[in-house]
This record gives structure tokens, sequence and C-alpha cells, in this order.
């Protein structure tokens, strides 16, 4: 269950200081701070992701956009840097949703982007790693039973199902995000095992 896995983080906009302080802490060098934008478009909804090369038996992968904190940044302002670099983006709003604790104690602190402007375009030509223009990518073509059937990097794909179960809480990416989890019977049973969907939701959604 994701609760094993990833602790997920209240956001209140008008209450900043319930926001936990290890966002906000500048003692988190070796932690990563990463960026999913989530947007409905006429594939459905999608999301923002930038494709590198991962490692020599796995190829290029999409991910999406983050990198490491430097020294003397928080994870948000190091998410609001990497974005930039890696896809031309500024979001008027990063919300925290979740973090994954990594090998050696770090964290993998994940942000949601709210009204991003800009066209997403390549604009650190200087990251070797990366191996193509960032796009809009379907997310119903990224959560796949089998995560090796995905072209998004593994690590992300983890970190996708706890995304999709923070969008079904959301009015305005509930439907969309319902029908991805709920396409058939495989996906089904998984949001179900991992605790995506309850369900009583996947009976009401099937009324």
């Amino acid at each position: 269950m994701w609760q094993n896995i990833v602790r997920f983080v209240p956001y209140r906009r008008k209450r900043a200081m319930h926001i936990p302080n290890f966002i906000f802490s500048d003692e988190q060098v070796g932690d990563a701070a990463m960026v999913i934008i989530p947007d409905v478009r006429k594939r459905g909804l999608c999301a923002l992701v930038v494709p590198k090369y991962a490692h020599a038996h796995e190829g290029v992968k999409l991910f999406f956009p983050g990198g490491k904190v430097k020294e003397g940044e928080t994870p948000y302002y190091a998410a609001e840097r990497e974005l930039y670099d890696e896809t031309n983006q500024h979001c008027r709003v990063l919300e925290p949703l979740f973090h994954q604790r990594k090998r050696g104690g770090h964290l993998k602190v994940w942000f949601m982007g709210h009204e991003c402007s800009n066209d997403p375009l390549p604009h650190s030509p200087m990251d070797k790693s990366i191996k193509g223009k960032p796009k809009w990518y379907s997310l119903e073509a990224l959560f796949t039973v089998d995560k090796k059937e995905s072209r998004l990097h593994p690590d992300h794909w983890e970190a996708l199902k706890a995304f999709l179960a923070v969008l079904v809480t959301r009015d305005v990416f509930r439907t969309y995000a319902e029908g991805i989890l709920l396409k058939n019977e495989e996906t089904t049973e998984l949001a179900l095992r991992e605790g995506i969907l309850t369900p009583e939701r996947v009976f009401v959604s099937h009324v």
C-alpha cells in the first residue's frame, strides 16, 4: 500500500506554515526535487516529460522534470530551477505532494505544477543526459500494469501511481484519472491492490 512508500503532504496555500519543514530546510544536499505538471489535452490527461539517457541496459527513458538539490537550495527552489533548466517552464504554484525515501536516507520530494507558462523547450543543453525535446505525454500510455512496458523510468513509474492517487481526489482531474485506472480489469486490479482506488470508488464509477 502507498502509505508504506510515500507520506502524503497536505497542501494549504493560505496556511503555508503547515507545509513540513523539510520542504524549506537548506540541509538537503543529496536530495532530489521532481515536478509533475498535469494538463488535459487532446490525448486526455497528460504530463510533461523529458527523454533522458538512464543506464546502458535501459537506454533512453521518459522522466518527469527534476534533479538534485544543490548546496544552499531547498527542494522547492531546486524544483523551480530544474523545471526551468529542463523544460523552459515556470509554474506560478508548485504544490508539495509527497516524498520517497531514497537509499542513504535522502529524500525525493515530488511537486505538482499549477498555472505554468512558456512552451516546453529544452533550456539547458549542458545536461548531456537529455536526449530530446520535452513533450506532453498521455498518462494513460505511461500507466501500464507491468512497469517494464512503460516508456517511463521505473522509479518515476512508482511515483506515477501515487500521483494518480492524488488526482482522483481533485475535481478537475478525477474523471480523467479514474478513466485511466479503470480502463480494463488489469489496471483496475492494480489500482485496488496499490490502494489508489477503494472498492467503493470502483463500484460508484461502474454504476
